[in-house]
């Protein structure tokens, strides 16, 4: 009975981690989000979607056509996700990939883009599995089987979110104790 107490404690504590984790990241990466915004309603006239925990881009219109020819099917800019090639916008596996670099957005945040220009000079241009932020991305497409990402979370996931939202329970209501 206790057992079953303190795992749904934990899971409630989880999910309060989780959330607020969301909101950090979702601001830590808003600047790379507006741009992202500017670029997708500038440059492909289009209407964006929520999708996957993504705004995604898939028009096909404005200036989509002149980048298509360089070999560009996609970019990311923080949440926003532009699919130059609007068949690759339903295509799991290129889904998949660009999940991975928001992702990728949430932890480096602002950081995101110069550290990605820096990997494309050690990379020599290459923007394929060579480059440090594109080799783990390649990885997720390969792991997507018959429309299914095969999801691999460590061990200590939970936990994680959990030890979060334990120290919110308790930094809160001290930190207004001493404030009243």
């Amino acid at each position: 009975m206790i057992f079953e107490v303190v795992i749904t404690f934990f899971s409630i504590l989880a999910r309060f981690g989780k959330a607020l984790m969301a909101v950090i990241a979702f601001l830590w990466t808003l600047p790379n989000t507006l741009i992202g915004l500017f670029i997708g309603f500038v440059l492909t006239f289009g209407k964006p979607k929520w999708k996957y925990g993504m705004i995604i881009f898939n028009s096909g219109k404005g200036v989509s056509k002149f980048i298509r020819r360089f070999g560009a099917h996609t970019v990311t800019f923080g949440f926003v996700v532009i699919f130059w090639e609007p068949e690759y916008a339903n295509d799991g596996k290129y889904l998949v990939h660009e999940r991975h670099h928001v992702s990728q957005y949430k932890i480096l945040g602002p950081l995101f883009l110069p550290l990605y220009g820096f990997f494309l000079i050690l990379s020599r241009g290459s923007q394929g599995p060579s480059h440090v932020l594109e080799a783990r991305a390649y990885e997720k497409m390969d792991n997507y089987m018959y429309g299914h990402l095969i999801i691999d979370h460590g061990p200590l996931h939970d936990m994680f979110y959990g030890a979060i939202g334990f120290l919110i329970l308790i930094v809160v209501p001290i930190y207004f104790m001493f404030i009243i």
